[in-house]
């Protein structure tokens, strides 16, 4: 459809991805494959750590001193709003503060201490204050998101 739409557009995947999403569209390029162009552009990607889904998390300059982490099924950050879709999932954030859902942590995590000290180690101290968090599933974090990183890993259970 979006081909069809788009004809110039290019698909683009995790490399760990790249199979399952061909079965649906023609992948044009890998995200590790066109790391260097993305980089010059201003935007890295890092692989979490302790996942046993690929999930990469990507890392835009928006201005001289902001970031925008972008993630997608790690956090989410639904508000009390979200309804059924918080319920079955198990917590999902307050709209506030992002959480790994229940289902994450059960189906996504597959060794819990190499994903925390990713989190707390890797994560975390990349982020300051003034930058974004862009979560797939709910708001986005515009203020404080180093503090607030810092109270959902301490969440983590």
């Amino acid at each position: 459809m979006w081909k069809e739409k788009f004809p110039a557009i290019k698909v683009v995947t995790p490399a760990s991805a790249k199979v399952k999403a061909q079965e649906v569209i023609n992948v044009d390029y890998t995200i590790e494959e066109i790391s260097m162009e993305l980089q010059q552009n201003g935007i890295t990607f890092v692989q979490a750590q302790g996942m046993r889904l690929s999930e990469l998390m990507y890392i835009l300059d928006i201005s001289f001193n902001v970031q925008a982490f972008i993630v997608t099924d790690m956090l989410f950050n639904l508000d009390q709003n979200a309804g059924v879709v918080a319920w079955l999932l198990g917590s999902t954030g307050d709209g506030v503060v992002p959480k790994l859902t229940s289902l994450m942590k059960l189906l996504g995590i597959s060794d819990k201490v190499q994903f925390k000290r990713w989190f707390a180690e890797d994560f975390i101290p990349r982020t300051k204050d003034t930058d974004l968090l862009i979560v797939a599933h709910g708001n986005v974090v515009s203020s404080g998101l180093n503090s607030k990183l810092q109270q959902t890993i301490a969440n983590y259970q």
